[in-house]
């Protein structure tokens, strides 16, 4: 029986994702990111309730549908990441690791993935990385004809192919970062939804940090003003990964105080608001939001937390 009830929840998630892909397919592949996606959460749900060998035969079956119905440059390309996140994620889970170590498993795989489809991958296919620079290029002589003066135009005396390159480089880990987010997020709600396997709550009031990392984001963070003295190539795409990093570290901290001021002080959700104020107000919001992080992560914002909640 129980041999029955695998191999039909088995069929079932393949003709769900096979009906999908179709329908993708005569939309001319408009939700194709979003099917990627799904394939990683499949695997860890059937894996997670079954064995890890049930997963590799469902991961099978999903390449075969990939095969059929997917595009070489969209699904064969990307489907081997889908494939090795949702069996080492699995793989984690049966191991009872945390959900720390999920959530950064996750993270890393994606990354290591997108890293390597943009700077192996695609330059061994034809596909040119330097059409993609010409294109940013464009979006970067908006941005200093737009701010002329100030921290821009520190950007007109920077070498334009080194500051494009850093920030794809930048760009694509923060879309696995983002990716590896989805997966861990969606994973932990529908596994607890499904009654598959709980792996607990983690509020934002939990998630803290080691002031180090606060401390090394806020050095990292300040190199923006010593960019235009810095005449390496290397050392300045150097300069520009760290300093991107470091300010989306702090930008995001402070966006978690935010939240977390307008749920124990305030008693409203300000969230929204924080993200219209960083966008309409860019790049001088970013600066009030970074020190906010870091005010957060060093620990006096944080202690201040702690006595109202404790009040």
């Amino acid at each position: 029986m129980n041999k029955t009830k695998k191999i039909t929840q088995g069929s079932m998630m393949l003709a769900i994702i096979g009906a999908l892909m179709l329908i993708d397919r005569q939309l001319s592949y408009l939700f194709s990111d979003i099917l990627l996606l799904l394939m990683p959460i499949v695997i860890i749900i059937y894996s997670t309730m079954h064995t890890i060998k049930d997963g590799l035969i469902l991961l099978f079956g999903l390449g075969v549908l990939t095969i059929l119905f997917g595009t070489p440059t969209v699904h064969y390309i990307y489907f081997p990441i889908e494939a090795i996140v949702g069996i080492g994620y699995a793989l984690a889970i049966k191991r009872n690791l945390d959900k720390r170590a999920l959530l950064f498993i996750a993270i890393g795989l994606f990354v290591a993935g997108e890293l390597t489809v943009y700077f192996v991958i695609f330059p061994l296919i034809g596909i040119d990385l330097k059409t993609q620079l010409e294109q940013s290029k464009l979006l970067y002589d908006t941005m200093i004809a737009n701010y002329p003066t100030g921290t821009m135009a520190v950007l007109e005396t920077i070498n334009v192919n080194v500051i494009l390159m850093s920030c794809l480089v930048v760009s694509t880990i923060l879309m696995g970062v983002m990716e590896g987010f989805i997966i861990h997020m969606l994973s932990v709600f529908l596994l607890k939804r499904l009654k598959v396997k709980d792996l607990g709550n983690t509020s934002l009031y939990d998630m803290k940090v080691k002031p180090l990392l606060a401390y090394l984001s806020i050095i990292a963070f300040s190199m923006i003003f010593l960019l235009q003295y810095i005449k390496n190539d290397l050392m300045l795409a150097l300069a520009v990964v760290l300093c991107s990093a470091g300010a989306i570290i702090l930008v995001y901290l402070g966006y978690v105080f935010a939240i977390l001021y307008g749920r124990i002080v305030l008693r409203r959700n300000i969230g929204i608001f924080v993200l219209l104020f960083l966008f309409l107000f860019m790049p001088f919001s970013i600066f009030i939001i970074a020190i906010m992080g870091f005010m957060y992560g060093a620990g006096p914002l944080r202690s201040f937390l702690e006595r109202k909640v404790e009040g």
